[in-house]
């Protein structure tokens, strides 16, 4: 028996999907980088870097709305304060 096998397994499937995100992302395919995100956040609701980088992805697709909960969430996942910089950054940004 393996304890905590599937939780691992479910960090290595999230880090997979963001990296692949990250990829199209550079490539400034910002809805397929969008739906790997969302893969990303499937296997993890509580992952803020996935809700943030899909936040940006939804963002540089057109679609502010969409971003603006994206980033919500992650600053709600986002333990530390220093973390939360970039997330405060991107939602006083929409303010603008």
């Amino acid at each position: 028996m393996m304890i905590g096998g599937d939780n691992l397994g479910a960090q290595a499937i999230k880090k997979d999907y963001l990296r692949d995100g990250n990829k199209e992302y550079k490539k400034a395919r910002y809805p397929i980088a969008d739906s790997l995100y969302a893969m990303a956040v499937m296997n993890d609701t509580s992952y803020a870097t996935g809700y943030y980088n899909r936040g940006n992805a939804l963002y540089l697709g057109g679609d502010a709305a969409s971003a603006h909960g994206q980033w919500m969430k992650a600053l709600m996942n986002t333990p530390g304060e220093e973390e939360k910089a970039d997330i405060l950054y991107n939602l006083g940004a929409l303010q603008m």
